[in-house]
């Protein structure tokens, strides 16, 4: 069971800018149908799909990694809970990158504080799966000298490869979310 293009296309294109500078804002969106919903081309009908959006801000105190994930596992258990399957999930993460990396920033990398650099450039990393296998990936800059700017959403297909996630940690969470290995 798959859901629509242009709906997979509106919610890539929300997770992607729905981010503003600095504001350390995470975002998973979830649509997820009951079993039986199926209509006569194997599509879900639309009207049964349960979408929901998750804003996830971490504190300070806590490990970034470590609450995406345990937000992701409770997008589980609520679908579970409802008896729904999850066909799709989507995860926004706010970032620092520096391009090209140099040694201050691999050593800040290190230490967790890349956004000390002085080329820093904050920017939202798109991550998505689908029941069906396809995953997207997707980046936009906030600050730096490309703010504004965003890459083409680019659609992978066959096995996941390390690192495809492009520095989104819980994408082997999104991919078992929607029943993927």
């Amino acid at each position: 069971m798959t859901i629509p293009e242009d709906t997979i296309t509106q919610h890539l294109d929300t997770l992607l800018t729905s981010s503003e500078p600095g504001a350390t804002m995470h975002h998973l969106h979830v649509i997820a149908a009951p079993t039986g919903a199926v209509g006569p081309l194997g599509l879900p009908d639309e009207k049964q799909l349960d979408v929901t959006i998750y804003a996830i801000a971490p504190t300070e105190d806590v490990s970034v990694e470590e609450f995406i994930g345990k937000v992701v596992m409770a997008a589980a258990a609520e679908a579970h809970d409802k008896g729904t399957r999850v066909l799709f999930a989507g995860l926004s993460q706010e970032a620092y990158t520096v391009s090209p990396m140099d040694d201050l920033g691999l050593r800040l990398v290190r230490e967790g504080r890349l956004s000390e650099h002085p080329d820093a450039a904050e920017v939202t990393i798109v991550y998505a799966a689908a029941a069906d296998g396809r995953r997207w990936r997707g980046r936009r800059w906030l600050t730096g000298p490309r703010a504004g700017t965003a890459e083409p959403i680019e659609v992978l297909a066959g096995r996941p490869q390390p690192g495809e996630g492009q520095g989104v940690t819980a994408a082997p969470l999104i991919r078992r979310l929607v029943g993927r290995p």
